[in-house]
C-alpha cells in the first residue's frame, strides 16, 4: 500500500511535468496541470499526516509529530480505562454473560467424539509430564509430613461409628454374615478332597481308608449343616450375639472417650510404622509408573476411556436442562465476580503492558495493523486534492473570463 500510494504521487509528478512542458502547445493541458499539481499537494500533506502518527517525517524533530510513540502511556491508560468502563463493569458483564449459554456450548462441544479425544490427548500429554517432574523425595516428604500428619490429627472413632451404625441398626450385619457363611461353605466344597487327606493323615494307620473318608465326610457334613442352620435361622444365637457385639462396639465408639483413645492409639501406632510410609511411597511409585505408561501412549486405552467419560458427560449435560441451567448460573456468577472483582488488576495489567512496550516497536505494531487503511488516506488525499485543484482552476477561469 505504501508503494501504491507513493507510486500515485510519482505519477502525479510525472503528469504535472509533462503537462507543464506541453501546456503552451495544448492549452487544455492546464486542467491536467491543475489536477496533478493539487494532487501532489494533497498526497504530500496526507503523507505528512500519516507519517506523523508513527514517527518524525524525514527524521526531523518537528513538533507534534511521532504522536503514537510520544503518547504511548496515555494511549495505554485510555485503552485500559475504556476496557474498565465499557467491558468490565458489573452490569455490562451480567448482561453479556447472562445471554450466553456457556454450559450448553461446552457440553455440546465435548459431546463430539473428536473433541473429547482431543481433550483426552491433552490430558494424556500433560499429566505424565507433571508426574515426571515430581521427584520421589518430594512425594515421600509429602506423604510423611502432610498426609500422615493430617491423618494423625483425624479423630477416626466417630467415622468408624458412622460407618458401622447402619450395619448394627439396619440388620445389614446379618446379610454380611450370611455372605461370609456362604463363602466358607464354598471353601469347604472346593477343598473337600484336601480335608479328607488332612483327616486321613491324623488318623492311626491301622484305621481303614473307608473309615477315614466316612469320618471326613461326617465332619464336613456337620460343619455344612451347622453353617446352613446359621444361614437360614434368623434367630440363631450366633447371629444375635454378633449383632449385640456390633452394637456395643458402635456405642463405645460414640460415647466412650477411653475406647476412642484406644482406637486413636491404634491409629497412631499404625501410622508411625515406618513400613506404612514406605508402603505408601511404593504405592505412589507403582501408580506413577502405570499412569505415565498408560497416559503417555497415544491412542491408549486409558486415553480412550477418558475420552468416553468426557463425551458421556457432555451428552448427559446437554440433555439435562435443569443441570445445565444450574451450572450456567454458577458459571455466570463466578465469571462476573472474577472479572468485575479484578477489573482494577486487569486494567493495571493492560496499562503496565503497554507502558513496557518499546515506543518504536509499539508504533510499528500499530502501523502494521492499521497502516494499509491509513495509506488509503494518502491515495484519497491525492485524488481529492486533484479534484479540489481542478475545481479551484475552473472557478478562477470563470472569474477571469466573466470580469
Amino acid at each position: 500500500m505504501k508503494l501504491f500510494a507513493t507510486g500515485l504521487l510519482v505519477f502525479m509528478a510525472v503528469v504535472y511535468t509533462i503537462g507543464r512542458i506541453f501546456e503552451h502547445r495544448f492549452p487544455w493541458l492546464a486542467l491536467v496541470v491543475a489536477f496533478s499539481e493539487a494532487g501532489m499537494v494533497g498526497a504530500l500533506a496526507d503523507w505528512f499526516a500519516v507519517v506523523a502518527l508513527f514517527r518524525h517525517p524525514l527524521n526531523l524533530p518537528i513538533p507534534k509529530t511521532a504522536i503514537i510513540p510520544r503518547n504511548k502511556e496515555r494511549i495505554g491508560n485510555a485503552l485500559a480505562h475504556f476496557m474498565r468502563e465499557n467491558f468490565l463493569a458489573r452490569d455490562v458483564l451480567e448482561r453479556k454473560i447472562g445471554s450466553v449459554d456457556l454450559t450448553g456450548f461446552a457440553s455440546a462441544w465435548i459431546a463430539k467424539q473428536e473433541n473429547a479425544m482431543r481433550l483426552a490427548n491433552g490430558i494424556g500429554s500433560y499429566v505424565p509430564a507433571v508426574i515426571e517432574k515430581l521427584e520421589e523425595r518430594h512425594v515421600h516428604t509429602l506423604v510423611r509430613n502432610e498426609m500422615m500428619g493430617r491423618l494423625k490429627d483425624l479423630n477416626v472413632a466417630p467415622l468408624f461409628a458412622a460407618a458401622l451404625k447402619p450395619l448394627a441398626e439396619g440388620g445389614l450385619h446379618e446379610e454380611l454374615f450370611v455372605v461370609v457363611v456362604r463363602a466358607i461353605e464354598g471353601l469347604f466344597e472346593e477343598n473337600r478332597e484336601n480335608i479328607r487327606q488332612v483327616t486321613k493323615s491324623q488318623m492311626p494307620r491301622y484305621v481303614p481308608d473307608f473309615i477315614d473318608e466316612r469320618v471326613a465326610d461326617l465332619v464336613i457334613g456337620k460343619l455344612e449343616e451347622g453353617l446352613a442352620k446359621i444361614e437360614e435361622d434368623p434367630g440363631d444365637e450366633l447371629k444375635m450375639r454378633l449383632g449385640e457385639a456390633l452394637k456395643r462396639f458402635v456405642h463405645n465408639l460414640e460415647h466412650s472417650s477411653d475406647f476412642a483413645d484406644r482406637v486413636d492409639a491404634l491409629k497412631c501406632g499404625f501410622l508411625n510404622n515406618a513400613k506404612v510410609t514406605q508402603y505408601a511411597a511404593t504405592v505412589w511409585g507403582d501408580m506413577r509408573r502405570k499412569l505415565v505408561e498408560s497416559l503417555g501412549t497415544p491412542d491408549s486405552g486409558s486415553r480412550r476411556q477418558i475420552a468416553g467419560v468426557i463425551q458421556e458427560l457432555g451428552a448427559a449435560v446437554t440433555k439435562d436442562e435443569a443441570v445445565k441451567e444450574k451450572i450456567n448460573q454458577w458459571l455466570r456468577v463466578w465469571a462476573v465476580n472474577v472479572l468485575a472483582g479484578n477489573r482494577d488488576l486487569i486494567v493495571s495489567f493492560i496499562s503496565d503492558t503497554v507502558r513496557k512496550w518499546d515506543p518504536r516497536e509499539t508504533s510499528r505494531r500499530i502501523e502494521l495493523h492499521v497502516g494499509a487503511d491509513l495509506q488509503w488516506i494518502r491515495v484519497n488525499g491525492t485524488l481529492i486534492g486533484g479534484l479540489a485543484g481542478l475545481l479551484i482552476y475552473a472557478v478562477s477561469w470563470l472569474l477571469r473570463h466573466l470580469t
